[in-house]
C-alpha cells in the first residue's frame, strides 16, 4: 500500500516566522513560470519546447500534449539533422525574443523583501526581471550569479553579508554556448559537477545547509528530486537536522514513490499538495498580512557616491543609444562576479564621479 500524498501544508506562521528571520531561500522551478499563450496557460518551458520545434521544422505533438524542452532536443539529435551543440544559440534567440513580462508569481516572490537570495533552476531570466522591476524599479541592480558545469560562479560572500537582493542561476543562463541545461543530458553534468568538491561552489552550499529551502513547481522526476535533495545537504536526508525542506510541487506530491521515500528518509522535508502558484499567492497573501509596511514598491536605485564604492567596481559610461549593448555587458560581467553600476538618469556635470 502507497501512503496518502502529504497532508496539506499548515504551518504557515512557522514559515513565516523562518522567512522574516531571513533563513529561508526559494528555489524556484519551471512549473512556477507560467505564461498565458494564445489565451491558455503554459509554462515557459513548454513555450520553448514549441518554439523550438516550429523553427526547426519538427513535429511538436498535439497542442494538448505539450512536449517538454528535452523531448524536443531529442527528437532533433536522433533525426541526425545536426547536434546537440547546434541549438544553444537558437534557444538563446528564442529568449530574446520573447514577449513576456515577469508573471505574477514571480513577482509576489520579488515582493517579499525578507528573501535575500533566490535560486532558479530555470534558464531564463524571468525571476531576475521581476526581482529587478519589483525592488530597483526596472534597473539591474540585483546581484547576478551563474554555475556553470566543471568551474561554476560562487556567491561573492557568506548569504548573511549580501548587500543586496541576489539571483544564482544554479543549471546556468542561457546564451550562444553549451553551459546551461536543455535536456536530462546537461542536467546530468550539472549535478555531476555540483557534487565534486573541487566545482561546488562553497558559500552556496553552506547557505543550502544552514537555511529552510523552500523548492516551488520544480517539476522534477523522482530520481531527480532525490538527488537534488540529497546534492543540497552535507549528509545523509535520514541524518537529524535542524532545517526544512518545504516542496510546493503538485506533480512531486502525486508522486507515491518519491512521497514514500520522503516520509520513511526524509521526515523534515514536507509537501504542500496544491498548485505551485496557489502556494506563492498564499505565502505573499499572509507575508502582506503580517508586514503591511514592508511591501516593496519599485524605486530608483540610488548610485551611491564614489568614495562609497566598494574596490575593483566598474561603471559603465554609454551613450544613451546603446543601453542594451550596455545592459548586456553588465549582465556578463556580473555574471563574473563583478561589481558593475550604469547610470540610467543621465549624471550631470560635476557629479561626483
Amino acid at each position: 500500500m502507497y501512503p496518502s500524498p502529504s497532508k496539506e501544508f499548515s504551518d504557515w506562521d512557522v514559515l513565516l516566522d523562518f522567512i522574516e528571520d531571513r533563513r529561508v531561500i526559494p528555489i524556484i522551478g519551471s512549473d512556477l513560470v507560467r505564461l498565458s499563450v494564445e489565451g491558455e496557460s503554459t509554462t515557459f518551458d513548454h513555450y520553448l519546447a514549441a518554439e523550438l520545434a516550429e523553427r526547426l521544422g519538427l513535429p511538436a505533438g498535439a497542442k494538448e500534449e505539450r512536449l517538454p524542452l528535452n523531448d524536443v532536443v531529442c527528437r532533433y539529435v536522433s533525426s541526425g539533422r545536426g547536434a546537440r551543440q547546434d541549438l544553444y544559440p537558437k534557444i538563446r534567440a528564442i529568449l530574446r525574443e520573447a514577449p513576456f513580462a515577469p508573471p505574477q508569481s514571480l513577482r509576489q516572490l520579488a515582493e517579499i523583501s525578507h528573501f535575500d537570495l533566490f535560486i532558479t533552476t530555470t534558464v531564463d531570466s524571468l525571476m531576475e526581471k521581476a526581482l529587478n522591476e519589483v525592488r530597483f524599479g526596472g534597473q539591474q541592480v540585483a546581484d547576478v550569479f551563474v554555475y556553470k558545469a566543471k568551474g561554476g560562479q560562487d556567491l561573492r560572500r557568506p548569504k548573511e553579508q549580501l548587500n543586496r537582493a541576489a539571483i544564482y542561476y544554479l543549471f546556468g543562463r542561457a546564451s550562444t554556448v553549451p553551459d546551461y541545461v536543455i535536456c536530462d543530458e546537461d542536467m546530468l553534468e550539472f549535478l555531476q559537477s555540483l557534487q565534486q568538491e573541487k566545482f561546488r561552489p562553497p558559500l552556496l552550499f553552506d547557505a543550502f545547509r544552514d537555511n529552510h529551502l523552500l523548492l516551488i513547481g520544480l517539476h522534477f522526476a523522482d530520481w531527480l528530486a532525490r538527488f537534488f535533495l540529497r546534492v543540497a545537504k552535507p549528509s545523509r536526508l535520514s541524518d537529524p537536522r535542524d532545517v526544512l525542506e518545504i516542496v510546493a510541487d503538485r506533480d512531486m506530491n502525486r508522486d507515491h514513490d518519491l512521497v514514500l521515500f520522503l516520509q520513511h528518509f526524509s521526515s523534515r522535508t514536507q509537501i504542500f499538495s496544491g498548485e505551485s502558484g496557489a502556494f506563492v499567492d498564499e505565502l505573499w497573501r499572509r507575508w502582506r498580512a503580517r508586514n503591511p509596511d514592508a511591501i516593496v514598491n519599485p524605486a530608483k536605485p540610488m548610485i551611491p557616491p564614489a568614495e562609497g564604492m566598494p574596490e575593483g567596481a566598474i561603471f559603465i559610461s554609454y551613450a544613451r543609444e546603446d543601453i542594451e549593448a550596455v545592459r548586456e555587458l553588465k549582465s556578463g560581467l556580473d555574471a563574473e562576479g563583478l561589481t558593475v553600476w550604469f547610470d540610467m538618469d543621465r549624471l550631470g556635470a560635476g557629479d561626483a564621479w
